[in-house]
């Protein structure tokens, strides 16, 4: 077998693969496969002429306290069931971790689709740092005096199309700034007009979309929504005030001819559910970005990192200085899953489908 970045040829194999490792999911896995997937971002083991594992990996960008950093988001891992207990998704992991570092990219996150899986990548260095909270919306809770009639409901269509349909490039940037205002102060995804495309291309095809709500030309609110086996999901719901978020609320379960939805929101740490995990790649880096914003830090720590082992060393910070140290007297040895707590702790990120890039 080997270990090798996939190649154009592979992609019937992929497709194969993935049929297997997430059955019932053929529609994303088309659009993925011919919108997204690209080879030099993903790794295969090959038996032959045979894909038997696979994960792949969308760059971005993070938000992290104003610093600008690059991240890999670790997606679509699986190997056939035949092959599996070889440690082969260990190696294709060993392998990325090594491409990431390769690119600088300082970080991975990834969100596991199973909660045992969790576990399962804490072998691996990730700690849970991400999380979502889950709101139980319902119709009959709704004030009937803070639902206004002056807002228009449009919802996006752009299976024929780019952005040029509806939602418009002008939609897009307008709900960008409404993200950010909301998000500023918390770390979160950069996102471009692709983030927000493919998004809303996956909505779609779990039978959901993008609804706008708007005063007249103003965008005053939007939701990404899909349908899940539990009904109505609403992945992100951002309003510009109080009467035309109930409104939005109101509208989009209207459409749908529902009374209830399940809505996620960014996480507050008393009420979260693990959502997301992080795995530090470079952490003199990540520890360089955590004292430019806390310019009073003053420690020294041993990183201790067995999977990678470039991240292992003495690290002395002193204002917004972090550099490597010969001889530290600190005794505290921390794993790169505790720098990941240490740097993130519980946090927001939003909906996963967001954040390909």
């Amino acid at each position: 077998m080997q270990l090798r970045l996939a190649e154009e040829r592979d992609r019937e194999g992929l497709s194969d693969l993935w049929v297997t490792c997430f059955p019932g999911d053929e529609a994303f896995r088309d659009y993925f496969l011919k919108e997204v997937f690209e080879p030099r971002n993903a790794f295969v083991y090959a038996d032959g002429d045979r894909i038997v594992s696979m994960a792949h990996i969308l760059p971005m960008e993070i938000d992290y306290h104003s610093n600008v950093v690059p991240a890999g988001y670790i997606f679509a891992v699986g190997t056939d069931p035949e092959y599996r207990g070889r440690g082969l998704a260990a190696r294709v992991l060993e392998q990325i971790f090594a491409e990431l570092r390769h690119r600088n990219i300082p970080l991975a996150i990834l969100v596991p689709q199973k909660d045992s899986l969790f576990e399962y990548y804490k072998r691996f260095g990730f700690a849970e740092v991400f999380g979502l909270t889950t709101v139980k919306l319902r119709r009959e809770g709704i004030p009937d005096d803070k639902i206004s009639d002056r807002y228009t409901l449009v919802r996006s269509s752009l299976t024929a199309g780019r952005l040029d349909t509806v939602p418009t490039a002008g939609d897009i940037s307008d709900a960008n700034r409404m993200f950010e205002n909301v998000m500023r102060y918390r770390n979160h995804l950069l996102r471009t007009d692709l983030h927000w495309e493919r998004a809303v291309r996956i909505a779609e095809i779990a039978g959901g979309g993008m609804f706008l709500l708007k005063d007249g030309g103003t965008l005053m609110g939007y939701a990404v929504c899909e349908i899940t086996d539990d009904g109505l999901l609403i992945n992100e719901l951002f309003a510009e005030d109080e009467e035309s978020y109930h409104t939005l609320c109101a509208k989009v379960l209207d459409e749908f001819r529902t009374n209830r939805a399940d809505m996620l929101t960014p996480a507050c740490p008393h009420d979260a559910e693990r959502f997301g995990m992080a795995r530090i790649l470079d952490a003199k880096t990540m520890l360089s970005y955590a004292a430019s914003y806390r310019k009073d830090m003053n420690f020294e720590i041993v990183v201790s990192d067995r999977t990678c082992p470039w991240n292992s060393g003495k690290y002395r910070v002193e204002g917004p200085e972090v550099g490597f140290a010969e001889q530290i007297e600190s005794r505290a040895h921390i794993t790169p899953g505790q720098l990941s707590e240490v740097l993130f702790g519980a946090g927001p990120i939003p909906y996963v489908n967001l954040l390909f890039s």
